[in-house]
This record gives structure tokens, C-alpha cells and sequence, in this order.
């Protein structure tokens, strides 16, 4: 009879094996890490974005004043001049993006400044009056040429500054206005190097006149006779300036005035 002292093909002696050929396996991989070449490093994805342009920034701006006078006036409107204005708006639109080259940030800008403007000079009578307004005309002897600079509506009093005359002589000053009865009634003051008699800025007259909104232009009445009487005649009626640009100049005279 033979003794066994070990575990021949015993549990112990398959265990054994296996840890042997493991060992084995790991050695292998390591040698093959140190050896092998080295790998490059992943390439990374070239850089895809641009700083935006001046005139792309200024776009945005643009855009965002168009966006929020937008709804503004929408939120004022009932619902079938919401309707319109929506209409409308598409219409301009298209009428930019035919006018403006893809990717033309500088014409983009100036339609969606027009633009802006206008929608603003809807919102509010007085805060319509807000704005650069301007009058031309060769009709008379010398011309007519008129401008009005109208801040935005704040608190108490409205100060801004006008002009008024023709290709020989011009008035020109800052005006007082006061707003009642949806009227901006004002008071003017004269520049010393452009005095004709009135009263010299900062000092200011009488009320001489009034401005209100007509449509989507701006109509100046001025006093006749004593101004304790209250009477006023129309005398000129402006259109906004656009931000680029000049008013058209008013060619409904006469012939023979020209």
C-alpha cells in the first residue's frame, strides 16, 4: 500500500496551478506596458468659437430694444391691433431680411434700430414725443428748416432744444415744456449768439406754442396774437428722423415757390 503525504491532483494542487499561471499573466502585461511604444496623446477638437464682431454687438443691442418695445406695445394693444401689429412686424421682417445680406450685421443694425425707434415713438403720446424730429423744405425764399430734440419723459418739467429759420437766419435755443391736456405746452429761450430778441437761455418766456403727436408725426402750433388770449395757429409739421439719415424734405409747394 502507498501513503500520500501531499493532495495529489487535490483541490490544492488546481489552486496552486491557477495562482502560478495568474502570476504568469501579470508579469506578461506588465513587460508589455513597459515595452510597448507609447501611445499619443488624444488630439483635441480645434477651437470652433468666435468673438463677436462690434457690429454684431451692436446688432444684439439693437435686437433686444426692437424685442422689448415690441412687446410692450403689444401688451397695450387690444387683441385685433395685437393681431395687426403682429402682421406687421413679419412684414418687416421680410422686407430686412430682403434688404440685408446674410450676415451683414451693419445693415441688420440700422433696420432694427429704425425699427426700434418707431415702435417706441408708439408707446405713450408723451413718451412718443421722445426723439430727434426735423422739418425741410426749398419751398420759400431761403428754405425752412426746423429741428426738435425731445428727451424721454421724466419728472416735473421737460428741457430740450429746438431751431427754426432758413438758409439766412436761425433761431436757435432750449425750450420748457410742461404737459396738460395731452399737449406739451412750451416756453423757449434763445442762445446768446443766436438772439433775435427773445429771451436769453437760461431765462425763459411766456408759453408760445404747443406740440402734439399726429399720427406718426410731431405738429408744432405757435401763439398768435397776445399769448394771455390762448390762441394758436398750426405752423409746421416734423417727422422723426431716423437714426441714419435725414427727414425727406417736403416738396408739396408750388411751383413757382420753388
Amino acid at each position: 500500500m502507498e501513503w500520500s503525504t501531499g493532495c495529489v491532483e487535490s483541490p490544492c494542487r488546481k489552486r496552486g496551478r491557477t495562482l502560478r499561471v495568474l502570476a504568469k499573466g501579470i508579469v506578461a502585461a506588465l513587460l508589455l506596458t513597459v515595452a510597448g511604444p507609447a501611445q499619443a496623446a488624444p488630439k483635441l477638437l480645434p477651437q470652433t468659437y468666435k468673438e463677436p464682431t462690434r457690429e454684431a454687438r451692436a446688432f444684439s443691442t439693437e435686437d433686444a430694444r426692437l424685442n422689448a418695445a415690441y412687446k410692450e406695445l403689444a401688451a397695450s394693444l387690444d387683441r385685433a391691433k395685437r393681431e395687426a401689429l403682429r402682421d406687421e412686424e413679419r412684414q418687416w421682417i421680410r422686407t430686412r431680411d430682403r434688404a440685408c445680406r446674410k450676415g451683414d450685421s451693419h445693415c441688420m443694425r440700422v433696420h432694427t434700430a429704425n425699427r426700434a425707434d418707431d415702435l417706441e415713438s408708439r408707446i405713450g403720446a408723451l413718451a412718443a414725443m421722445a426723439g430727434e424730429w426735423g422739418y425741410i423744405t426749398n419751398c420759400t425764399f431761403g428754405g425752412h428748416y426746423t429741428e426738435w430734440s425731445i428727451p424721454k419723459p421724466g419728472s416735473g418739467t421737460i428741457v430740450g432744444q429746438w431751431s427754426d429759420g432758413t438758409q439766412f437766419h436761425e433761431s436757435r435755443g432750449n425750450f420748457n415744456g410742461e404737459w396738460r391736456d395731452s399737449r406739451l405746452y412750451v416756453r423757449f429761450c434763445v442762445f446768446t449768439d443766436w438772439s433775435d430778441g427773445g429771451e436769453t437761455c437760461p431765462t425763459y418766456g411766456v408759453v408760445d406754442g404747443y406740440l402734439v403727436i399726429r399720427g406718426s408725426h410731431l405738429v408744432w402750433f405757435r401763439t398768435i396774437g397776445l399769448p394771455e388770449e390762448g390762441k394758436f395757429r398750426e405752423y409746421v409739421t416734423l417727422s422723426r428722423k431716423p437714426r441714419f439719415g435725414d427727414v425727406p424734405r417736403d416738396k408739396s409747394c408750388a411751383e413757382d415757390d420753388d
